[in-house]
C-alpha cells in the first residue's frame, strides 16, 4: 500500500507491488515453507489472466468508443453509483473501471462509490472475491454464493443510500 501512495505513476505502483509479491513468494520458497507447485496452484492464474484480458478489452473499447462515457454523461449522481455496481456484478470492478475511466465523469465520487460497494452485491464483483472463494473451497469448506449476495445485497444497497444522501449533504 505504501508503494501504491509513494509512486506517482500507476505503472510504477504496479511494478513495484508485482516485485513485492515475486520477492515474498521466493522468500517462502527458499524457506521451504511452501512448494512451487502450491504457489502457482494459489495464485490463481486464469483468474488473474482472465481480468487483465477482460480489463485491457474493456479500457481499450472505451477509448474508441465512447457508449459508456455518454451513458454515465447523462445520469445523475446515484444513476451514476447504480450504473457502476451493476457493471462490477456484470465484469468486475477492474474491467469495470477502466471502462468508464478512459474519459472524465461528472460524478467522479458516485463513479467510485458504485465500484468500490458495488462488488458486494455478488461475488464475481470484486477478484478479491473470487480468490477468496476458491481458497475458501481449497481448505474444504463449502462457502455459498446465495449466502454472499443474500448478505452482501442489503448491506451494499444501505451503504450506497448512506453513502448517496451525505455526499448529497456536502
Amino acid at each position: 500500500m505504501v508503494l501504491v501512495l509513494v509512486l506517482r505513476q500507476p505503472a510504477a505502483a504496479a511494478l513495484a507491488v508485482f516485485a513485492v509479491g515475486i520477492l515474498a513468494t521466493a522468500t517462502e520458497l527458499r524457506r521451504s515453507r511452501i512448494e512451487l507447485a502450491d504457489a502457482w496452484r494459489v495464485l490463481g492464474l486464469p483468474s488473474l489472466a482472465a481480468a487483465f484480458v477482460l480489463t485491457v478489452a474493456l479500457g481499450t473499447l472505451a477509448r474508441h468508443w465512447n457508449g459508456p462515457a455518454e451513458l454515465i454523461a447523462h445520469a445523475s449522481g446515484p444513476e451514476t453509483a447504480a450504473l457502476a455496481a451493476i457493471s462490477t456484478v456484470l465484469v468486475n470492478n477492474l474491467p469495470a473501471a477502466a471502462l468508464y475511466s478512459a474519459h472524465a465523469v461528472d460524478h467522479s465520487r458516485m463513479l467510485l462509490l458504485g465500484l468500490n460497494v458495488g462488488p458486494n452485491l455478488a461475488v464475481t464483483g470484486a477478484l478479491s472475491a473470487l480468490l477468496w472463494f476458491r481458497a475458501a473451497r481449497e481448505v474444504g469448506e463449502r462457502p455459498s454464493l446465495l449466502a454472499f449476495s443474500r448478505r452482501g445485497v442489503p448491506l451494499a444497497v444501505v451503504a450506497m443510500a448512506a453513502a448517496i444522501l451525505v455526499g448529497a449533504w456536502t
